[in-house]
């Protein structure tokens, strides 16, 4: 009778430990991509507490003293020693990136969208679209480049309409994989 309560708190463990790795890898990519702050994510931890006093994650964070250690902590994260679905977190932050933060038209963070972009690509590069065409990290670099030529060449109407091209490749890639990969936006 004690082995079936131990196998029961054992599984229950289990489950909130890969819930919160997954949520790390979350706010790891969330706060590089600069959809959270530190500050959000302390907001976050200090709420968590507040409606479950046993969260071990949350009462970590907590007791971090500093914007600055919490984001420190985040980015040092190494998804590959976690036991959690690399492909499916970062979908989803790719598109809540797609949807919160890429803007429909070129400007003057284009550099900083694109690496946002390269960044969160490179944890994607397993996922092919419903063409199985290359990989996303390789359609934005070839984009990448051609934009950066045209703007080069001072071609503001075709570099607007090159990277229309891209915003409307990066919706339909996100739609065609999340549905190929049995993904749904959370």
């Amino acid at each position: 009778m004690w082995g079936f309560y131990t196998r029961i708190k054992s599984t229950i463990f289990l489950k909130i430990k890969i819930m919160n790795d997954e949520e790390k890898f979350r706010l790891k990519l969330r706060l590089i991509v600069g959809l959270c702050t530190a500050k959000d994510i302390q907001d976050w931890a200090e709420a968590t507490i507040l409606k479950d006093i046993h969260n071990e994650f949350a009462l970590n964070l907590c007791f971090m003293e500093s914007t600055d250690k919490i984001s420190k902590y985040f980015y040092d994260i190494n998804p590959q020693l976690l036991n959690i679905d690399i492909d499916k977190i970062s979908l989803t932050v790719f598109d809540e990136y797609l949807l919160k933060k890429l803007p429909e038209k070129i400007n003057d963070q284009y550099e900083y969208h694109i690496n946002n972009l390269i960044f969160l690509s490179e944890y994607l590069n397993d996922l092919r679209d419903d063409l199985q065409r290359a990989s996303l990290y390789s359609h934005i670099i070839i984009y990448d480049d051609e934009i950066n030529y045209l703007i080069q060449n001072q071609a503001s109407v075709q570099t607007q309409n090159t990277y229309m091209q891209l915003y409307d490749f990066l919706r339909k890639w996100i739609k065609s994989t999340s549905k190929m990969n049995h993904f749904h936006n959370e």
